[in-house]
């Protein structure tokens, strides 16, 4: 974990920054003394966040797959805390199924907002992280090192903000801006673990005093406790790098239905 109040007058904009990976982002940043801007589709999570953290959470609804929200989203999160240290691209359209049965909306909004949302919005904050000298952490997926048919397309989308992420290091590097990504392992953020592998992770949990447990599915701590190490001024050597944050799962395979031709 990072320092005691390691971000202590820096603002982070944090996308789906409402519920599961992007909400606990958003809570350990400001419990180190940071100011969170957190966006998303929905607006009673995001309105509960920062009915929690008065002052410290600001927020407003959009929708990163919207080319015409990006500058929206940037100009009010500076106008709301003055300033912008962190952008953290977290939010995701994640379809899964066989590409023959997937739709053309569906890869049309997954394209948009998992790639073109996350290069807009590191476009239009440039101007501020260029005064901030600040940095990018993009959220990606353990699919990328997988040949998942069920995952082509979100895999796909993942696959270029690594690249980016790679390629965007070197161009950003005269400016001072880092930029990393944390590829993240199955997360538990609700509604697809079975209850009793819960329970079991849950105890292990428990006697493992709370921490980690390798090997299990994480939970949305665990994936935000990656991004602040890299967010933390003594990741200060570190750019252009995907970090795996996975708790040693390096395959997930989950196979489909044999698909009939």
């Amino acid at each position: 974990m990072p320092t005691a109040r390691a971000f202590e007058g820096r603002v982070a904009l944090i996308t789906g920054g409402g519920t599961g990976i992007g909400r606990a982002i958003a809570e350990g940043f400001v419990a180190e003394g940071g100011r969170a801007f957190v966006i998303g589709r929905r607006e009673e999570p995001l309105r509960s966040l920062a009915d929690e953290h008065p002052g410290a959470v600001a927020w407003t609804t959009a929708d990163v797959g919207k080319a015409e929200d990006a500058p929206r989203i940037v100009q009010a999160a500076a106008r709301e805390f003055g300033r912008l240290d962190l952008l953290v691209n977290n939010a995701a359209s994640v379809p899964s199924g066989l590409l023959e049965a997937t739709s053309d909306e569906q890869i049309d909004e997954t394209m948009a907002v998992n790639l073109g949302g996350t290069l807009r919005l590191i476009r239009e904050a440039l101007p501020h992280l260029r005064e901030s000298k600040g940095q990018i952490v993009n959220i990606s997926s353990v699919v990328v090192s997988t040949n998942n048919p069920n995952w082509a397309i979100y895999g796909a989308t993942k696959a270029g903000i690594e690249y980016a992420t790679g390629a965007l290091s070197i161009e950003f590097r005269p400016l001072g801006i880092r930029i990393n990504t944390v590829a993240a392992g199955p997360t538990d953020i609700g509604g697809w673990v079975p209850e009793e592998i819960q329970r079991e992770q849950a105890e292990a949990r428990a006697n493992n005093a709370g921490r980690p447990v390798l090997g299990a599915i994480g939970l949305p701590q665990d994936i935000a406790n990656a991004v602040l190490l890299l967010a933390d001024g003594r990741a200060g050597w570190i750019t252009g790098q995907v970090i795996r944050a996975t708790g040693g799962w390096t395959t997930l395979y989950m196979p489909p239905p044999p698909p009939t031709y």
